[in-house]
């Protein structure tokens, strides 16, 4: 079309110039509404529509390889669209009001038409932020940035001996005194724009805008999506919970650390980790005595049919290709398949919890998998990342004094769930180990964990259970030989003072 004709005309100079600043100027008084070519449309021989003047741009400047340039007039289409995306919000709340009120659910109803407009346009600006983000990343480090304007027509961005797109500066030390007459130059970095955004805005903006058409297709109703005028910590909150209510959990997952950091975003992966591990433990659980293999449970899967207030036949790739931000175990609770559930949790685990967490999110796995079910077993690689594992040389658990393994949280999780079989099993292993150690294992191990305090009231306790006599007894006899231990190496210690 005429579009894609501009776009790979040989204009240069003052052509270019003004062919911008005429398509700035369009775009500029281009309304919301604007019923165009969608973002990767402009290049379709089938495009017969008017051609919007956003996208023509960002097409002239990706031809040309001015990237900061394509990336400030794809910016300006991402604005656009934000406010399209809210004008359709509102409508969509306001029919699912109107619907509620009528108690009356039909698909026919005003709500599949606004909803599947509202899903629609998201998926718009979930494509328009992915080019600009794509942009961004191709200009030169120090330019990742944009500023909506027409700042592009104003300046020769072609010109390759400009210096306007390096992203550093001139600067002069004086090197001599203070009277200028001795200087040294040399490069700075500059910072942002004013007023401009940011690629880790973009990628921010990228994601929540994702995070919220993948709930639209889970089928969350326009108020599940929290979208307000300022998105604040308790709507990050509220966001994360909801995409982890509709088993949305690499979503989840994105927009914790996209929009969290520290202890806030230490909170919210605990909530994703809980919420995949009951799924996990209450899999295994109902599953337990049926026998059903992995392929059984795609096969039931395969029936079923996710409830939405969407028509996917509007919808395109984006929204319906099973997850934007990640692959997400999307089943309901009763087809889930507790080997790939405990597979999603192991992965998960691997990838956001260690040492700088304190194993903090292992803890709250397999607290929840306790309280999920009285029966439940850990798997063995969970257990591992408390302990692990108990090899020779160099592999013995550090404990809460190096923030490396710790193997007092599994034992207090057993304690505080009366699983007192696998606490004391998993005490007489860790602590019987220690007596081939060094002498400064060993004083580690007494001093770090476990406290005495916690295998004294786990000995009593197991002591007043008949049927773990036998462990009682072991659990006895390692303390005893660990105190007798103690006070050799700190006698030890006192002669070589």
């Amino acid at each position: 079309g005429g579009a894609e004709a501009l776009a790979s005309l040989p204009l240069h100079g003052d052509r270019l110039s003004s062919v911008c600043k005429a398509l700035e100027g369009k775009a500029h008084v281009m309304p919301d509404d604007f019923d165009g070519y969608s973002v990767g449309s402009i290049s379709s021989s089938t495009n017969t529509g008017p051609s919007n003047p956003h996208l023509v741009l960002y097409a002239l400047f990706t031809a040309r390889g001015a990237m900061k340039d394509a990336a400030r007039a794809s910016l300006g289409e991402s604005r656009r669209l934000e406010r399209v995306v809210f004008q359709r919000f509102v409508s969509a709340e306001n029919a699912f009001i109107a619907d509620v009120n009528d108690d009356v659910v039909s698909d026919d109803t005003e709500v599949v038409h606004v909803a599947t407009a509202l899903a629609v346009s998201f998926e718009q600006l979930v494509g328009s932020w992915l080019v600009t983000l794509n942009a961004m990343t191709l200009c030169d480090s120090g330019t990742r940035f944009a500023r909506e304007g027409n700042g592009a027509a104003n300046t020769n961005v072609m010109d390759a001996d400009t210096d306007s797109g390096s992203g550093e500066e001139d600067v002069f030390d004086a090197a001599g005194g203070v009277d200028g007459t001795n200087l040294t130059k040399r490069r700075r970095r500059k910072g942002p724009e004013k007023d401009a955004t940011t690629i880790g805005e973009v990628r921010r903006q990228y994601v929540l805008s994702a995070a919220r058409l993948e709930l639209l297709v889970a089928g969350a109703s326009p108020g599940d999506l929290c979208f307000t005028d300022s998105f604040d910590e308790t709507q990050v909150t509220n966001l994360v919970t909801a995409l982890v209510t509709h088993a949305r959990f690499g979503s989840a997952t994105a927009v914790a650390v996209s929009w969290a950091e520290g202890e806030r975003l230490t909170k919210l992966l605990c909530l994703v980790a809980a919420t995949l591990a009951a799924r996990a433990a209450l899999a295994q659980t109902k599953r337990s005595g049926k026998k059903l293999s992995s392929r059984d449970f795609r096969e039931t899967l395969n029936s079923y049919e996710t409830t939405s207030f969407l028509d996917v036949t509007k919808l395109g790739v984006l929204a319906t290709g099973g997850g934007v931000l990640g692959p997400s175990d999307v089943a309901p609770e009763q087809f889930v398949d507790p080997d790939a559930a405990w597979q999603n949790l192991r992965l998960f685990l691997e990838k956001h919890d260690g040492e700088t967490r304190n194993h903090k999110l292992s803890e709250i796995a397999a607290r929840t998998a306790f309280a999920a079910s009285a029966t439940i077993r850990i798997p063995q690689w969970l257990i591992a990342r408390f302990t692990g594992g108990s090899g020779p040389h160099g592999t013995l658990s550090q404990g809460m004094a190096h923030r490396g393994k710790n193997p007092t949280a599994l034992l207090n999780a057993y304690i505080s769930y009366d699983r007192l079989e696998d606490a004391a099993r998993l005490a007489i292993r860790e602590v019987a180990y220690f007596k081939d150690a060094p002498a400064t294992e060993r004083t580690k191990c007494a001093v770090s964990w476990f406290p005495e305090p916690v295998l004294v009231d786990l000995c009593e306790r197991v002591g007043g259970v008949p049927e773990l006599a036998g462990l009682a007894e072991a659990l006895t006899r390692v303390m005893g030989h660990r105190k007798r231990m103690a006070e050799a190496d700190g006698a030890k210690l006192v002669e070589m003072m």
